[in-house]
C-alpha cells in the first residue's frame, strides 16, 4: 500500500503536535511495510501512483489540496484534528448562515464550513477522540460509517527520561510546566495569571506570536517572579524529556485538546497532569489526571494547586505505555486504511 501524507505548511514549519502526529505515524507505518511519502510542495509527484492520500488537519491550509484530489476522484483519509466548544445548535446555525451567504457571494468560507466540506469529500475520517467524532456526526452530520477513531501517540523514550540533565543545567525541579506556543486556543494568558496568584515555581517553554495576545502575555509576565520562560526546544531534545521528568505538574489549560501530545509525553515522563476537560482528554487520561475548566481562571488555579499537592505515581505512565505507543497507533491506522480503501 502506498500512501501520500499531506499537512499544512505552517504545521510543518512550527513542528507542533500536528507535525509530530503525521511524521511519527509515517515512521511506524513504514515499519509495517506501508510505503509512506511526505508531500513536498516543491516537488512534482504523480498522485495516481498512490493508493490514497492521508491529510492531517482540516483547515484552510489543506482545503485546496483536498478539493483538488476530490475532483480527481483520488481517495483520501482525513485526520481532522478539530474540535469546537460551541454547541451542536450553534454549529448547525453557522453552517446554515454560511450556506445562504455563499449563494449571494461565492468564495466565502468559515472555519467550520471548511471542515464540513473536507469531511464530506473524505473517503474515511480518523479523529483522535470520541468527542471529536461526536462533533463530526452531530454537528456536521457526517455518517458514522465514515468514521474510525485512531488515538494519538507518544514515544516510549519519554518513559525513561530523568530530571538529571535539566537539574544540571537549571538547578530546579518540582515546578509547574507548560510547553507549547502562546496563543488564545492554548489559553496562555489566564494560565499566567493563575500561576502568578499561586506563586508556585513555574516554567513556560514555547514561542509567542508578535500580535496583541502575545504582547499581553509578555506584559503579564513582567512582574511574575515565580515564572521562568524558555524558548521552544526541539522535539527530539533530551533536555525537553528531562524537563518533563523534573516537573511536578504539567498543565495544559487549552480551550480544547485532542488530547495534547505534550501532555502524553509529560505523563509518560512521570509528571502529574492538569488538563482541560474539553476535546476528549478524559478518554486518554481517565482518573490519572486532574481536569480544569479553561474558561475559569479560578478553576485553572485550583486544579494546578491540587495537582501540585499530589504525590507522583507510576499509574499514568503504565496506562500510556499500554495504550498509546506509536506502534499501536500505526496498527490502528493501517486497520482504518484497509477498512476504507
Amino acid at each position: 500500500m502506498k500512501i501520500l501524507f499531506v499537512t499544512n505548511t505552517i504545521g510543518a514549519a512550527a513542528r507542533g503536535g500536528l507535525f509530530i502526529q503525521a511524521t511519527k505515524t509515517a515512521e511506524y507505518l513504514k515499519a509495517n511495510n506501508i510505503e509512506v511519502t511526505l508531500h513536498n510542495a516543491w516537488e512534482h509527484i504523480h498522485l495516481t501512483q498512490f493508493d490514497a492520500v492521508h491529510i492531517f488537519g482540516a483547515g484552510i491550509g489543506t482545503y485546496h489540496f483536498a478539493r483538488e484530489i476530490h475532483k480527481r476522484n483520488i481517495p483520501f483519509i482525513l485526520s481532522p484534528v478539530h474540535f469546537s466548544s460551541h454547541s451542536v445548535k450553534k454549529i448547525r446555525m453557522a453552517l446554515n448562515v454560511q450556506s445562504s451567504f455563499r449563494k449571494i457571494i461565492s468564495g466565502t468560507w468559515t472555519d467550520i464550513g471548511i471542515v464540513e466540506e473536507m469531511c464530506k469529500w473524505a473517503t474515511g475520517i480518523v479523529p483522535n477522540t470520541s468527542d471529536e467524532a461526536k462533533l463530526l456526526t452531530e454537528g456536521l452530520k457526517i455518517p458514522k460509517e465514515k468514521i474510525h477513531i485512531v488515538p494519538n501517540g507518544v514515544e516510549e523514550r519519554f518513559a525513561t527520561a530523568t530530571p538529571d540533565e535539566w537539574k544540571e543545567k537549571f538547578g530546579t525541579e518540582n515546578f509547574v510546566l507548560n510547553v507549547g506556543y502562546w496563543g488564545k486556543r492554548k489559553n496562555t494568558l489566564p494560565l499566567i495569571r493563575a500561576l502568578k496568584k499561586l506563586s508556585l515555581p513555574a516554567v513556560l517553554i514555547g514561542g509567542y506570536a508578535n500580535d496583541e495576545y502575545g504582547k499581553l502575555c509578555i506584559q503579564e509576565l513582567a512582574d511574575a517572579k515565580n515564572i521562568h520562560t524558555l524558548d521552544s526546544l526541539e522535539h527530539d531534545s533530551s533536555l525537553l524529556a528531562s524537563c518533563y521528568a523534573a516537573a511536578k505538574v504539567f498543565v495544559l489549560p487549552s480551550l480544547f485538546e485532542t488530547p495534547g501530545i505534550s501532555a502524553l509525553e509529560a505523563g509518560l515522563a512521570g509528571a502529574n497532569i492538569a488538563i482541560t476537560k474539553f476535546g476528549g482528554t478524559e478518554e486518554y487520561f481517565l482518573a490519572h489526571a486532574s481536569y480544569l475548566d479553561p474558561h475559569s481562571e479560578e478553576s485553572i488555579a485550583e486544579t494546578i494547586l491540587s495537582t501540585f499537592q499530589k504525590e507522583k505515581t507510576t499509574a499514568l505512565r503504565e496506562h500510556i505505555l499500554q495504550n498509546f505507543m506509536w506502534e499501536s497507533v500505526a496498527k490502528k491506522t493501517e486497520e482504518a486504511y484497509k477498512h476504507f480503501l
